[in-house]
C-alpha cells in the first residue's frame, strides 16, 4: 500500500498566518501593499479579488456589481510622443 501525504492531519488543518491580521506591518512609501492590507484599505466599499497571473492588479467590485481595476504600487510616467516628435522619428 502507498503512503499518500494528501491525507495526512496537517493537511486537513491547514495552516494560519505567523502574524494576525491586524499586526502585521503595513507598506511604506515606493513599498507594494499587500492584499490583505488592500482588503483593509477598501474594507465595506469594494469586495477585492486578485487578478490570475498578474502580480499586484486586483477587482474591486462594489454592492451593486460595478467593477473596477486597480493596481497596487508606484504610479509610473508614461512618456507621451507629441504629433510633431513622431513626424520628426519618422522622417530620420
Amino acid at each position: 500500500m502507498k503512503n499518500s501525504t494528501k491525507n495526512t492531519p496537517f493537511y486537513k488543518t491547514g495552516l494560519t498566518d505567523p502574524i494576525p491580521k491586524e499586526k502585521q506591518p503595513k507598506a511604506k512609501v515606493g513599498e507594494i501593499p499587500g492584499l490583505q492590507e488592500i482588503k483593509q484599505r477598501f474594507k465595506g466599499k469594494y469586495k477585492v479579488t486578485a487578478k490570475k497571473g498578474k502580480l499586484n492588479k486586483y477587482t474591486l467590485t462594489d454592492k451593486s456589481g460595478n467593477s473596477i481595476s486597480y493596481s497596487a504600487g508606484p504610479k509610473g510616467k508614461k512618456e507621451k510622443r507629441t504629433f510633431t516628435e513622431a513626424i520628426n522619428e519618422s522622417m530620420k
